[in-house]
């Protein structure tokens, strides 16, 4: 295969990322809204009945902070079935989510009132947002992922029968994620402390990913271009708009980091670096025609057919001169 070919089939691959990325977004925004976009569906082996209560868990994004993965919770109550029929009016329902997480804070109780003025059977029920803490790796944006192992009950105020209440232990689990990050292999079982738990790794979505790699692989490709120029003002007028273009895509791409600067900042910064400091070496090396790096004439014949551009370029003036 010639070079030319392999460098047509690699704009073709990276037109397709760019494609496949614009309309990956465009379908995002949307759908923004939608409670159960990429949503999973969770329950222990051992469930045999219908559960009373449907939870959902709703992933909005990371405190820039602490690095803490940020939830919306809520509960879908059959107010028909125990132990959820002993509840009335104005009762306070309290949710504990249990982190599973060595050395992370443990215990977190978010609480809603509950409310059912027309009678309904399924009363849905909002707790409202909690932090889960997580092993921070936002320093690895986009490439980052985060581990989540955790439990949850529901604490349901007693009556006369009961005084001190109960605690129900769900079997069912609904989570979704209305941003970047995405949940791989969710399920339920043993955790690393030998409890029964949910456990799920958080990333960003592939599609972002791919689309990182290959303007990562793009700009290292124009680097090694501009290694290759020799003349002074080309290499100068092609640096510049390469630092611009870095900076330009760097922004796009750290736009909803959690936090600043990232890997991507720093290699960034060192592929800006390098560029600087081969113009600056060529400008002070009094602008010697000759380059960092030097092609191989066996891949200018196989691009070009033969011939060096600047060769073909030479050749027309000296045909129009004869003219």
């Amino acid at each position: 295969m010639s070079i030319s070919r392999l460098l047509g089939l690699i704009v073709l691959f990276i037109f397709i990322v760019f494609v496949a990325t614009f309309f990956t977004v465009f379908v995002r925004l949307l759908r923004v809204g939608v409670s159960n976009d990429r949503y999973v569906k969770l329950q222990t082996p051992e469930y045999t009945e219908d559960e009373p209560v449907d939870t959902y868990f709703r992933l909005l994004g990371q405190d820039s902070e602490s690095g803490s993965l940020k939830f919306n919770a809520y509960a879908v109550i059959d107010s028909a079935s125990a132990p959820f029929d002993t509840l009335d009016p104005g009762d306070q329902i309290i949710m504990r989510i249990e982190n599973l997480i060595p050395d992370y804070h443990r215990e977190t109780d978010i609480d809603a009132e509950f409310h059912n003025p027309t009678g309904d059977r399924l009363v849905t029920v909002d707790f409202g947002e909690f932090l889960l803490d997580v092993p921070d790796g936002r320093d690895f944006y986009p490439f980052d992922a985060y581990v989540i192992r955790f439990n949850f009950a529901y604490y349901i105020p007693g009556d006369w029968n009961n005084p001190a209440g109960s605690w129900h232990f769900p079997t069912v689990l609904t989570l979704s994620s209305m941003t970047n990050l995405i949940f791989n292999n969710p399920y339920y079982g043993e955790t690393a402390l030998g409890i029964d738990g949910y456990k799920t790794m958080v990333a960003r979505l592939r599609i972002f990913i791919i689309l990182v790699i290959t303007l990562i692989m793009l700009e290292i490709l124009l680097l090694i271009y501009l290694l290759t120029i020799a003349n002074l003002q080309e290499l100068l007028a092609k640096g510049l708009s390469y630092i611009i273009a870095i900076f330009l895509i760097r922004t796009i791409i750290v736009t909803n980091a959690p936090q600043t600067p990232t890997l991507m900042d720093y290699g960034m910064l060192f592929l800006t670096c390098v560029v600087f400091f081969v113009m600056l070496f060529k400008t002070l090396g009094g602008a010697e025609e000759r380059s960092i790096i030097t092609v191989p004439k066996a891949w200018t014949d196989a691009v070009f057919g033969g011939q060096s551009p600047r060769e073909n370029h030479v050749e027309k003036n000296d045909d129009q001169i004869d003219e």
